[in-house]
Formats: structure tokens, sequence, C-alpha cells
């Protein structure tokens, strides 16, 4: 059997990341400013975590059964109908004039949970063989979106406004969607795969695994400090930078931050991912010094708290680039056959939790 893909199988992949990728850019991409926003609508800085969270907890609601339609009424409608509500919820949030409707609007743009019809839809597409192959090739897209989506969020707001974030958002996904629309089939022997099932019997396996247990709690801190970091940063940069001039903080933490992220990858091939899976919540328990805690006001202030506010960025980015692909990595190895959809759901919900409590 060929070990390349077929034209079919490339516009499925194409599709898919498509689909994945541009979501997770429309959430990056207002996360660095999005507090800022919110405050225009309200003084309850809880309403905005929530407005930023909640996101998540739909995501997490929504996973399971978002896949077990995909079973019944087909992978590519499925899809489409996360999209749409995607670009819905978008265009809702763009238009929002309190922060209820913005609540609302992330609710909407949560219930998109196509993770699990995307990578069904692939399973039904590519042979099991290339199936590994395939599902990192999703992985590679969503990586990219969401550096780019942080780097560009702040310059693209400061030209524009925070609500045409939300309408680019509401753009990018009506194009994957027509793009999905035109150019890929239903698979033509859609089935149910057990393997990508998060079956109720199986929940207690992977629930009482030891070492899952402590991945899935990984994925709960790394989403927790992600959303968490990203209501305070901004509050805490304006202090210093007006929002055109964010770069100055984000672009450095984002390129530092990868570049310890791909060092940090290569020593995980060589045979180190335990020890640098420990380095990486080493390097987000340090960015909360300044982040979290109060000292941070007793910094001498000017400058200094700007440079304390680059180290602890580059500390959390860095942190958590590398806490994903190593995570991933660890579900993918200690899941067994049987149980990858029950071990990789979990994992998903646990990020997705992380997400709406660090909100």
């Amino acid at each position: 059997m060929s070990s390349t893909f077929s034209a079919k199988q490339k516009q499925a992949i194409t599709g898919m990341s498509l689909a994945l990728g541009l979501r997770v850019f429309g959430v990056s991409l207002f996360l660095p400013v999005f507090t800022l926003f919110g405050s225009q609508l309200t003084t309850d800085s809880t309403l905005i975590g929530l407005a930023l969270g909640v996101y998540g907890l739909v995501q997490a609601v929504l996973q399971v059964p978002f896949g077990s339609l995909s079973d019944r009424f087909g992978r590519k409608r499925v899809i489409l109908f996360g999209l749409f509500l995607y670009a819905v919820g978008s265009l809702m949030a763009a238009e929002a004039q309190n922060i209820y409707v913005l609540i609302m609007a992330r609710a909407l743009q949560g219930a998109g949970a196509i993770s699990g019809a995307v990578y069904a839809f692939i399973a039904d597409t590519v042979e099991h063989d290339k199936r590994s192959r395939a599902m990192g090739l999703l992985g590679m897209p969503m990586g990219i979106a969401f550096s780019l989506g942080i780097v560009l969020g702040p310059l693209l707001a400061s030209l524009w406004s925070v609500r045409s974030l939300f309408i680019l958002c509401a753009i990018l996904v009506i194009w994957a969607f027509l793009y999905i629309h035109v150019a890929l089939e239903e698979p033509r022997y859609s089935k149910r795969h057990p393997e990508l099932s998060i079956l109720p019997g199986q929940l207690k396996d992977v629930l009482s695994d030891r070492r899952i247990f402590f991945i899935n709690l990984g994925g709960f801190t790394a989403n927790f400090f992600q959303v968490g970091v990203f209501v305070i940063l901004p509050m805490l940069l304006t202090r210093y930078r007006t929002m055109a001039d964010f770069w100055e903080l984000i672009v450095p933490m984002v390129v530092i931050g990868t570049g310890i992220m791909l060092w940090g990858a290569r020593m995980a091939d060589a045979g180190r991912g335990r020890q640098m899976t420990r380095l990486a919540f080493i390097f987000l328990g340090l960015s909360a010094v300044v982040f979290f805690l109060p000292g941070y006001d007793i910094l001498p202030g000017g400058q200094a708290n700007f440079l304390a506010l680059l180290v602890s960025g580059v500390l959390f980015f860095a942190g958590f680039s590398m806490t994903q692909p190593l995570l991933s990595a660890g579900v993918t190895k200690l899941a067994s056959e049987t149980r990858v959809g029950a071990t990789s759901g979990v994992y998903n919900m646990s990020q997705n939790m992380g997400t709406f409590f660090g909100g």
C-alpha cells in the first residue's frame, strides 16, 4: 500500500486543517486584547473572565455530543454546522453592547465543538497505517495559527478595533466553511470508529490510570495559565505601552519562547521528555510570580517592570508551548488502541475546563 497521501486525502487534510487552524487563529487573535475590550462593557472583572473562559466550558460539554452527531448525520454536515455556529458567535461578539451578550456570543463560538468530528473525518478518509501522520499534519497549522494570532491581534486591533477582530474571525471561518462545502465530499464509507469514541465503560479505566491523571492535570494547568495570563497581561501592559506598542512584548515573547520550545522538543526526541515536561511547568510557575502575585507592584517601576513582564512572558510562552506537544505525545503513548477516543477525549475536556477556570 502506498505511503503517500492521495489527492483526495490531501484535500481532506487541508480542509480539516483550515477548520481547526482558523478557529485557533481566531481565538488567539483577540487573547492579548480581550480584557481591554471587556472593560469597555463592564467594570466587573469576573464577568470579563467568564466571557473569555466560557468558550472552553461549552467546548468541554459538547465535544462528545458533536462526535456522536457526526456518526449519525455525517462528518461534513456536523463540521459545517460547527463552523457556522462559530461564525455567528463571532459576529454576535462584534456587535455586543454589554458583557452578557458577549458571554452568550463566546458560548456560541464554543458550541462549534468539531474536533471529534474532524478526527473522525480523517479516520474515514485515510488508511489506518497513514493516520498518525495525517493527525500530526492537523496539529502543525494549529501551533502556527496560535503564535501568529497573538502577534497580529494587538497590531490589528490598534489599526482597526477589537470588534473588527471578531469580524475577521467570522470571515476566515466562513472561508473555511465554503472550502469544505465545495471541495470536500462526505467520506463514502463513513462509519463509527470505536477507537475514536468515548465509551462509558472505558472512562473508569481512563480516570483511574495514575499516569493519565497527571497528564490530564497538566493539560488543565497549562490552559489555566494560558487564559489566566491573557486576562491579566493586557491590564499590566497598558501601564507601560499603548495597544499599538504591545508588539514590543508580544513579538519577543513568541520568538524567544518558540526557540526554547523547539530546543525542548529536540531534547524530548532525544529521550528527555519527562525532564522537559517538568521544566515547562517550572517555567510556568516562575512566570506566575509576576503575572499572578502582588509582588509585581513592589518592583522599582517603569522600564524595570516592563522588562519583568517581558521575562515572565517569555517563560510563560516557552512553558505553555512545550506542554502542548509533550502532553499530547504522552496521551498518545499511554492510550491503548481500544480507548484512544476515551483517553484523548478526557484530555481535551481537561484542557477546556482549564480554559474556563483560567478565565
